[in-house]
């Protein structure tokens, strides 16, 4: 039964009561990121700003009549964020909102449904941004797949949909388009196509990704930037914001590989101390999976202090030595993100809001078709002016359990 709003058959459904959304959608980290100060550039070209990578190292002792050392400069390097256009529309024909004459509140009510799920999934899809590195990776196989197959598994159907479009490459290059995924299964990471095979066979080094993210892609991608890339020691990213992390490497944040070992207090510790020491910024807020908070409760439950004989966990707020300690499904599960707020940044031209320009309808004709559009949109991207300010745990061992 489902609602085709570009149908007569599809927009003029009884008037429901309220129904349960089965996905999660549920966009908790973005929600934490307060937007930057800067002003974007009058050339239109993003928000620029500076990091000073080396100074002035000629001062120190000296004999009473010595000569000073070689006198020399500060240096600065000049870092850009480029916004990133994110649409999500809905659209439904003329002829059905003509027969919804007589029955005004169903397709109202359908229409103004479309408009609130589609901005619900398009902040669940920013939430995802924000764990990734612009380049639209959902996940890789995790075996050899044959060309003529319907379902595969995946390493992980965590950013993985129904009704999800997506294409395969191995590279650079696209070997499989645009397939639409009919059924997830979370809890075995299996995704399914219907009838559709995929064309192509797939081994495990081949990357899904959503339709058309890498066409005609940028260097750093469609995509908005998110924490995989911000923090990060040149291994996903040796250039960010314009700037070599390579040759520069103070314009890195802090990688700790864990090599599969579990979490432990010691790796967290070390990890924000890492962090504090490099930069100078000591780390108010941990993210982690929720798989990985149980493994951060085997650490602290046996220092639990039990009070009047009951068993109370007290374990409501979750915090570790004085941190906010943050859980969001949308993290990777094998990854703890050790960051300092106020150097995580929301860059945004323009909030989220209806599709519209100088005043024009919300509605919009398409092009030689009876068919009228609506769609949000967000010009925003995530970034950070000081990368040794931010931490993470990578390749920790995961528990059992739905990614």
């Amino acid at each position: 039964m489902a609602t085709d709003l570009s149908s007569i058959a599809g927009a003029l459904k009884q008037v429901y009561g309220q129904y349960n959304v089965q996905q999660n959608l549920k966009h908790k980290a973005i929600d934490e990121i307060a937007k930057s100060l800067t002003k974007y550039s009058n050339g239109g070209q993003g928000y620029f700003g500076a990091i000073n990578d080396f100074g002035n190292e000629s001062g120190g002792a000296i004999n009473e009549t010595e000569t000073f050392r070689t006198i020399d400069n500060e240096d600065y390097q000049q870092f850009k964020v480029t916004p990133k256009v994110i649409v999500w529309p809905i659209q439904f024909s003329g002829l059905s909102a003509a027969a919804a004459d007589e029955d005004d509140e169903s397709f109202a009510n359908i229409v103004v449904d479309a408009l609130d799920m589609a901005k619900e999934r398009m902040l669940k899809d920013e939430n995802r941004q924000f764990f990734g590195l612009g380049t639209g990776l959902l996940a890789v196989p995790a075996g050899n797949v044959a060309s003529n197959a319907t379902s595969f598994s995946v390493d992980s159907a965590q950013y993985l949909r129904a009704n999800m479009v997506v294409d395969v490459y191995n590279g650079a290059t696209r070997t499989v388009a645009s397939k639409r995924i009919t059924d997830v299964d979370k809890v075995n990471n299996v995704i399914y196509f219907g009838a559709v095979t995929l064309g192509a066979a797939l081994i495990t080094t081949d990357q899904l990704v959503k339709e058309n993210i890498r066409v005609s892609a940028a260097s750093d991608g469609k995509e908005m930037m998110g924490l995989r890339g911000i923090v990060d020691d040149s291994t996903d990213l040796t250039t960010f914001e314009n700037l070599n992390a390579l040759t520069s490497r103070i314009w890195r944040g802090r990688r700790i590989d864990a090599s599969s070992a579990n979490l432990t207090s010691d790796l967290l510790q070390r990890l924000l101390d890492d962090v504090e020491i490099l930069g100078g910024d000591a780390p108010d807020t941990i993210i982690m999976h929720q798989r990985q908070r149980r493994k951060y409760l085997d650490i602290v439950v046996p220092q639990k202090r039990y009070m009047d004989g009951k068993m109370d966990a007290g374990f409501e707020k979750l915090s570790f030595n004085g941190k906010d300690l943050f859980l969001d499904e949308d993290c990777q599960s094998a990854t703890v993100y050790a960051l300092t707020k106020k150097h995580i940044q929301k860059f945004e031209l323009e909030p989220i809001g209806m599709g519209k320009h100088d005043g024009s309808d919300t509605f919009l004709r398409a092009i030689n078709q009876d068919v009228f559009q609506a769609f949000w949109r967000h010009y925003c991207n995530f970034g950070s002016g000081k990368r040794n300010a931010h931490g993470k745990i990578v390749s920790l061992a995961s528990p059992s359990g739905v990614s």
